[in-house]
């Protein structure tokens, strides 16, 4: 059998959208999806603290979530320091 990756799943709350670890993981297992890529791309103040909230989350999980990060190199002073 075939392991599923989904390329593109969210960890945590934006506007409508509510998912915590767990929800997903759940998810994951009803469908079959053996590994999902956190995606966190929005290249702000706000993306990057949900970056550094999703990198705390999925911690335990390296079997099972990967990171996609996007840095925009022109920011300044994105992350307190």
């Amino acid at each position: 059998m075939q392991a599923i990756i989904d390329l593109h799943v969210h960890i945590g709350r934006y506007s409508q959208w509510d998912c915590s670890v767990d929800k997903l993981m759940k998810l994951m297992s009803e469908n079959g999806v053996k590994v999902a890529i956190v995606a966190d791309l929005s290249g702000n103040i706000e993306g990057a603290n949900s970056t550094e909230n999703a990198v705390k989350q999925i911690s335990d999980f390296s079997e099972i979530f990967k990171l996609l990060v996007w840095i925009n190199p022109l920011k300044t002073c994105d992350l307190k320091q």
